[in-house]
Order: C-alpha cells, then sequence, then structure tokens
C-alpha cells in the first residue's frame, strides 16, 4: 500500500527540537531501496533540516550530499548549523545521523530571491516527447523493482528499464508521487526516483548506491502540486565501479527547474556491463 506520507515543507515539523541544538525524527517505514531508505527521501529530511536555521527569505539554489552509510526506517538525529551569511549568499550545514555514526551530510547554498547580476543564460528544451498519459511504466511484475515505487507514478518516454541488459544508458519519462507534493523538500526527492542510468547496462541485478549528489535549483518549486515532470537522465561516463550520471528536471510547461549530477557506486561483474566514454553508448 502507498504511503500516505507527503513529500514537502510539511516535513520540517516532523524535526523535533532537542535541549543540546540538535533535532530528532522518525523516518518512516514503506519505502525501502534495497537496504537503505529511498534516497530521495533521507536527503528531503535533510533539505527540512536546512530550513530550521536558513533566512526563509532567501530560496535554496544549491543542494550538495554526501552519502555516507545507509539509513534505515526509525529515529534519526540532526545537527544543522549556519557557516556564513552573506549579502547573497547563505550557506548551511546540515547532518543526518543513526546510531551515533553520520550517515548523510549536506551542504545547502540559500541566495537571495532578488536579482543580483544581469548576464542570463537560459537552459535548453527538452526534446519533443509524447505526453505521460498512456505511457508505460516500469514492469508492474520487476522482481528488482524497490518498495518505494509503489509510492510513486513513473512513464517511460523510452523502453529502458534497469537490469535488462539495454544499449543506451539513458532514462527519460515522467514522474510524481501518487500523494501530492511540493516546496524544496518534494522536488530533491522527486529527482531521486530515477535509478543510474548504466543500470539499463546490466543484464540482471548488481547493487548500486549514491555517493555524492550535486543539486541545481533553477527555478522556484510548487507549494504543492500533482503534476507529472519529465526528467532526462544519462551516465556522462562510468568505469571502475564508479559512474558519473547528470539528469535534468522540467515542469509541466517544459521549464528546466532542475539540475543534477550523482555520484553512483554500482558493484558489478565486468561480464555484466561496460560504458566507454562520455557519449552514454554502451553495449556487451
Amino acid at each position: 500500500m502507498p504511503s500516505s506520507l507527503p513529500i514537502d515543507a510539511s516535513l520540517r515539523d516532523r524535526w523535533i527540537a532537542g535541549e543540546d541544538g540538535s533535532f530528532t525524527a522518525e523516518l518512516p517505514d514503506g519505502w525501502a531501496q534495497g537496504r537503505s531508505i529511498f534516497g530521495g527521501l533521507s536527503a528531503a529530511y535533510a533539505v527540512a533540516l536546512g530550513r530550521k536555521v536558513a533566512d526563509p527569505r532567501r530560496r535554496l539554489r544549491h543542494f550538495g550530499a554526501t552519502m555516507m552509510r545507509p539509513m534505515a526506517p526509525g529515529p534519526v538525529s540532526g545537527r544543522v548549523e549556519v557557516l556564513r551569511t552573506g549579502r547573497t549568499t547563505q550557506f548551511v550545514k546540515a547532518r543526518l545521523l543513526q546510531d551515533g555514526a553520520v550517515a548523510l551530510e549536506a551542504g545547502l547554498t540559500y541566495v537571495v530571491p532578488e536579482p543580483v547580476g544581469r548576464v542570463e543564460v537560459e537552459p535548453p528544451a527538452p526534446p519533443p516527447a509524447p505526453p505521460p498519459d498512456g505511457l508505460p511504466g516500469f514492469p508492474p511484475d520487476d522482481p528488482f523493482a524497490p518498495r518505494f515505487l509503489a509510492n510513486v507514478d513513473v512513464r517511460l518516454a523510452v523502453p529502458n528499464v534497469p537490469f535488462r541488459g539495454g544499449s543506451e544508458a539513458l532514462l527519460d519519462g515522467y514522474c510524481r508521487f501518487r500523494q501530492p507534493f511540493g516546496a524544496e523538500e518534494g522536488i530533491v526527492a522527486l529527482v531521486d526516483i530515477w535509478p543510474c542510468p548504466s543500470l539499463v547496462l546490466c543484464r540482471g541485478p548488481v547493487p548500486a548506491s549514491t555517493v555524492t549528489w550535486s543539486l541545481h535549483l533553477l527555478a522556484d518549486p510548487p507549494e504543492r502540486t500533482h503534476d507529472y515532470f519529465r526528467y532526462i537522465y544519462r551516465t556522462f561516463e562510468g568505469h571502475g565501479g564508479f559512474h558519473t550520471a547528470v539528469g535534468t528536471l522540467y515542469d509541466p510547461a517544459g521549464r528546466a527547474v532542475v539540475h543534477s549530477e550523482q555520484l553512483v557506486a554500482i558493484f558489478d561483474g565486468k561480464d555484466r556491463m561496460r560504458l566507454d566514454g562520455p557519449s552514454g553508448d554502451g553495449g556487451a
């Protein structure tokens, strides 16, 4: 059964302040992704924690996270501090801990809403794609699908699916949570729905884990929505078990709203896949 948890600004209220300046929260069940919870959810909790100290007049422009260890459902503690507040930019550091060990460390950069420069560069528009209605999702009976996918609605614009031995490290499609979502927390979590595109090349399941994640928020997120967003995600380069994947999230109007880059560790056998160079072309 899908989770009833809304991923939006309400996550900020789930962090309870302690007397020593730390915070505590409870990570919900029903969001499993292998041996950890869905990474987008833990990132959303870090974003929510950052808002405990960030200037509310400034918008989140960049989120950078290091995923150090798996996180499980249950209690989590958080520590957050403002590193510096300048005229245009504020820097915040947030840490999520379980069992006394740091599991996720994030740097959050907030900027003033008014323009501070005149040079502007527009991101490229997405290529044409059919609308989400009528497009297939990930196979419903896929034995390799993580549990958290019960909470999301994904429609594939290209027929690439992880672990099927495909020929191109590319994912392109539409996504939304089954519950209404929004704010910085919802948009950050939405991007992480998609697995590393290199997994399309694998012939069978292999362990994979995000190591670092850099996320640029290009526009103010909606406070609450249930619309589909399109995500185009490809592997730029991968070898030796570490893969760099880049993606762009587009809103329903086709406007680029997030640019993402992840370093992903894939623990596969050499006979399962190969990816050469930045073109994203792969094969046996």
